[in-house]
């Protein structure tokens, strides 16, 4: 019988996916498996500069390859493209901008940030400017009152797209997602998100995210698409067997299943 709890994959085409995004995908499908909980795929494509058809199809492969099947979600890249791309609803996003108090319009680029703040922390420069968007040339910042890095972060970017914050937070809330799983490294952004939510929808059930100790490489270093972490690509060609992958996976799991909150 269904729980009526529901989780969801959501890899973005920004490269080939590796072997964290695996162990990922494994402990998502695990942790569904003991809630007998739906799974949806969800492919965050608004990184435009770096989205490919070629990673759009490895996410496929990838999943297919692992024997991870989903309940929802998109069959293929032509039917991504033509019917869940979240670049078709980008002024269904806007609209959710109404909902938000404390947005205001910022000229900052990261390198001025930098300038001002060595460890990349927004200072509040433009918050009190009220400054006019103007495509190309500023962003949205959505500011709240809590100790997080985040507490400026963009919510409409330059190239007047929405941000992943806002776009994960309506996606979640409009697909009825129960739980989220997710690394330790962006517990800094679930807590922006769990604000977003709140305001988003303030009658409806909270979402719980569950955050998991990040795969290391050699050196003991986050694996990373943009580091060059070895591609599940690469790994299939010297092994077409996805065996040696889930009895690494299991070994990972005893080893981090009592960190995971």
């Amino acid at each position: 019988m269904s729980t009526n709890e529901r989780t969801r994959f959501a890899p973005t085409p920004s490269g080939f996916l590796h072997l964290g995004n695996a162990f990922n995908f494994l402990l998502i499908h695990k942790l569904a498996k003991k809630k007998n909980a739906d799974i949806l795929l969800r492919i965050d494509d608004l990184d435009t500069a770096r989205s490919r058809d070629e990673y759009l199809e490895d996410i496929f492969e990838t999943l297919e390859w692992l024997g991870l099947n989903y309940h929802e979600g998109p069959q293929g890249v032509d039917d991504f493209k033509k019917n869940h791309s979240q670049s078709l609803k980008k002024e269904h996003y806007r609209q959710a901008l109404s909902k938000l108090e404390g947005i205001f319009t910022c000229t900052c680029s990261r390198s001025d940030i930098k300038k001002l703040s060595p460890e990349g922390i927004y200072p509040g420069t433009c918050r009190e400017d009220q400054l006019r968007f103007i495509e190309g040339e500023t962003s949205l910042r959505y500011t709240y009152d809590v100790e997080n890095p985040l507490r400026d972060f963009v919510i409409w970017r330059k190239d007047d797209l929405p941000s992943y914050q806002l776009v994960s937070s309506i996606e979640d809330l409009e697909k009825d997602i129960t739980f989220v799983v997710r690394g330790f490294d962006l517990k800094d952004s679930t807590i922006a998100q769990k604000h977003l939510l709140s305001r988003l929808a303030p009658d409806k059930k909270n979402i719980s995210f569950l955050h998991h100790p990040l795969l290391s490489d050699e050196n003991g270093g986050k694996l990373s698409k943009s580091e060059g972490a070895l591609s599940i690509r690469e790994m299939k060609k010297s092994d077409p067997s996805p065996t040696p992958i889930y009895e690494r996976f299991e070994k990972w799991y005893e080893s981090i299943k009592d960190s995971i909150q």
